[in-house]
């Protein structure tokens, strides 16, 4: 008897479905032929196609094994699909492993039903254990759906493994191939994935799609537009993702003007320019400073959505127009959107570089209903706002209550105390993040530099001057106009002299 029968918890059968099962029991089983004669299709798989219910399902299953036909193959590897499809994977794999000879469709149903339900570390391990021996022909099914599971879990060694089988086994199919490149991609090994792009065969443009996101997601987004460019020397159209993939590139290089050629390439080709290609285009514009076209992008985008409504907010922020920000933020056509933690610390920003205090501790009240208060981004745009907005109380108690400082916590507080004539304090909190391992950026030598100056404490600032040297920051002009104007207020004119040559 099954392992499942011998469970002594499991609940009495409904009435009314006991004397179903007692009439299917008395009307069907009885005629039927012996187990060992049951022929295919088998006369019990409609049935367990239509259980409404892992109830049900067990009921009939154990119904099934009382009357002694739980050992054809094609019912077994049935009750596995049923049991997976109502998210009882542990009791569909009690049934498979009671299978004496599963074939090899009974194997992927089991492994598909893994990699469905987001369990990857599983399929790996079912494959890796006993399904790679029995495996023994080509089935680019099976393939795909490990390295698929490899990707998601970023696991490249078992990855290597299942390449080396694929090798082995021989002829995969384009889709494996491609699923191999997209996980050496993914998986940080882009020279791996170049290797098996460039050996593929009828390359299409899910091919040239996986290997420039592979270059542009691993920070060589200048060698994926020179892809492109090959791609377009073979006359494969782009799709919509190798677009966004080619827009992400131009934004990460500030290369605007790339990014509108891609655009108008995107135009011309006739790719869909859905949410997904719009959102990428409104990215790159944003993250180059075009502000206009971006906005232009976002009022022609179909669905607006959290991520683009937000790029568009943090756009409006980062190139000094707060107002339109707060403005797009308040608009009534997006009052169905649910800000993130994104969303809310671009407001404050937008807050805080307008000086507006209540609106500010509005957003900070709708940050804690929603639940992001005391996520980094938010804690840090917190902390700028409250400083700049002149309330250092309220500054200083979230400061304090963050549990993890960044360095851009601190420079929130450090500027915001040397604003506020609160030299003493912004020095004091300069020490107090070297002391705890924090390293100081260009930044917070500006701020701590003009605290400096502000106190006329030049020695102070001469130590600052001394560790902008050592941390090659004297190549930064706002470190350097910083420096300026500590030795003008303490009136030593030839070290003035001598920073205004350099």
């Amino acid at each position: 008897m099954i392992s499942l029968l011998k469970r002594r918890h499991l609940p009495p059968i409904n009435p009314s479905l006991h004397l179903h099962l007692k009439t299917l029991s008395t009307n069907t089983i009885k005629h039927l032929p012996k187990p060992q004669e049951l022929s295919n299709p088998n006369p019990f798989l409609p049935l367990l196609h239509s259980c409404p219910n892992l109830f049900s399902l067990k009921q009939i299953h154990a119904l099934l094994a009382v009357h002694g036909l739980i050992q054809n193959l094609p019912l077994n590897t049935k009750l596995v699909s049923s049991y997976c499809a109502f998210e009882s994977l542990e009791s569909a794999r009690k049934v498979f492993d009671e299978i004496p000879d599963p074939d090899l469709y009974s194997w992927k149903v089991m492994l598909r039903w893994y990699v469905v339900s987001d369990r990857y570390v599983e399929a790996i391990g079912f494959y890796g254990r006993r399904m790679r021996q029995c495996l023994l022909v080509e089935d680019n099914v099976v393939f795909s759906l490990v390295l698929k599971a490899c990707v998601k879990s970023l696991d490249i060694d078992e990855g290597k493994k299942v390449h080396g089988h694929v090798v082995k086994v021989g002829n995969p199919d384009c889709f494996v191939l491609n699923c191999l490149v997209d996980m050496y991609a993914k998986c940080g090994d882009i020279e791996c994935a170049r290797r098996v792009f460039d050996r593929m065969r009828g390359r299409n443009v899910v091919s040239w799609t996986s290997i420039i996101c592979g270059y542009v997601r691993n920070g060589r987004a200048e060698e994926g537009l020179v892809l492109f460019n090959e791609m377009r020397r073979e006359s494969v159209e782009p799709s919509e993702h190798t677009l966004a993939s080619l827009l992400t590139a131009c934004a990460t290089l500030d290369a605007l003007h790339q990014g509108k050629w891609i655009h108008g390439y995107g135009i011309k080709v006739g790719v869909n320019m859905n949410s997904f290609v719009g959102t990428a285009l409104l990215d790159m514009y944003v993250k180059c400073g075009d502000v206009t076209d971006a906005r232009d992008v976002f009022d022609e985008l179909y669905d607006v959505d959290i991520i683009s409504w937000t790029a568009m907010i943090v756009g409006y922020t980062q190139t000094g127009r707060p107002l339109e920000a707060l403005r797009i933020f308040g608009d009534k056509n997006f009052a169905g959107i649910i800000p993130n933690s994104i969303t809310v610390a671009s407001v404050l920003s937008a807050s805080a570089q307008i000086r507006n205090l209540n609106f500010g501790r509005s957003i900070h009240v709708l940050g804690i209903k929603l639940g992001v208060e005391n996520s980094p981004v938010v804690v840090n745009s917190l902390v700028d706002m409250y400083a700049k907005c002149r309330a250092l109380s309220d500054a200083n108690r979230i400061f304090k209550g963050s549990q993890n400082k960044d360095v851009i916590t601190w420079n929130s507080l450090i500027t915001g105390c040397a604003q506020n004539d609160l030299g003493y304090e912004a020095l004091s909190l300069f020490n107090q993040m070297r002391l705890l391992g924090c390293s100081p950026d260009a930044v917070t030598l500006v701020s701590a530099l003009s605290a400096s100056a502000s106190l006329g404490a030049l020695q102070v600032g001469s130590s600052f001057h001394g560790y902008a040297l050592k941390c090659a920051f004297l190549f930064n002009i706002y470190v350097n106009t910083a420096l300026l104007n500590l030795y003008n207020k303490c009136g030593i004119w030839y070290l003035l002299v001598k920073c205004s040559t350099k």
